[in-house]
């Protein structure tokens, strides 16, 4: 039910046919997230709904608190603020070397704990989504080329934001999060669903049903890192190819 109101306003009975629960119950989630501040009667939001009725539109309450998204990828290197409802208060671009050091991560965590003080909402949770092969329990990097300092460190960069935004960090690969908002955006949460991304490497993350399968190491369907790096097609950058041209000027034979 609070998914559902993320960014958008629905009444109790919109509510009860998208999410195939009965009114009763979903009045009953309502009221409990009422008293919690996590949702809030949205304003100006009465519509007609018969001869004379209104009924009353809910919203998840911005106030409750923001999110904070850090993006360390290929893609784009920047950090997103949110507010509980969804709303983007902030986004703040920032340029890196292709391996960081500890004080250079540093610097970025900080200037968003910054960011945040100054919007002044309380933090629920960051996630960070970045390049590389991720412990799902420790947090911490079994393979990363950008946050090698880590590695060698054996630290967790969560753990390093954590501590200066004062909230828990999720900490995952950049592909595990483009699944899951493909499977959400498409409305694949019934189906198995099988994501492939190929950027500085090959990455497949499996859903099934609207959950991440990730394996007992962690990171079911990684390919590998591609550590050819530079231009070029898709096809000469992706590791398999790049894997049989290695062999070939070592064996002196062409790939099957």
């Amino acid at each position: 039910v609070l998914s559902c109101l993320y960014g958008a306003r629905y009444s109790c009975k919109e509510l009860s046919e998208r999410v195939h629960l009965s009114d009763v119950a979903v009045n009953k989630i309502i009221r409990d997230m009422l008293s919690q501040g996590l949702v809030r009667r949205a304003p100006d939001e009465a519509g007609a709904c018969g001869a004379g009725r209104r009924h009353i539109r809910y919203e998840a309450d911005g106030n409750r608190g923001v999110y904070v998204l850090f993006e360390f990828t290929p893609l784009r290197e920047a950090y997103y603020i949110f507010d509980f409802s969804g709303k983007l208060l902030e986004r703040r671009s920032f340029s890196a070397p292709r391996v960081m050091t500890l004080d250079q991560v540093r610097e970025v965590f900080a200037d968003a704990a910054g960011t945040v003080q100054r919007i002044g909402i309380p933090p629920l949770c960051a996630v960070m989504s970045v390049p590389g092969q991720v412990n799902p329990v420790t947090k911490k990097f079994y393979l990363s080329g950008r946050f090698n300092a880590f590695v060698e460190a054996d630290l967790s960069p969560a753990d390093m934001a954590g501590n200066m935004l004062g909230c828990e960090v999720l900490l995952d690969n950049n592909a595990h999060f483009m699944a899951f908002g493909n499977v959400i955006e498409e409305d694949l949460t019934d189906q198995t669903v099988a994501y492939v991304f190929a950027g500085e490497g090959v990455s497949m993350s499996l859903m099934y049903r609207g959950q991440l399968v990730i394996g007992e190491a962690g990171f079911a369907g990684e390919v590998g890192y591609d550590r050819i790096y530079g231009a070029g097609t898709l096809s000469e950058r992706c590791s398999l190819i790049a894997l049989e041209k290695k062999c070939a000027a070592l064996t002196g034979c062409a790939p099957d």
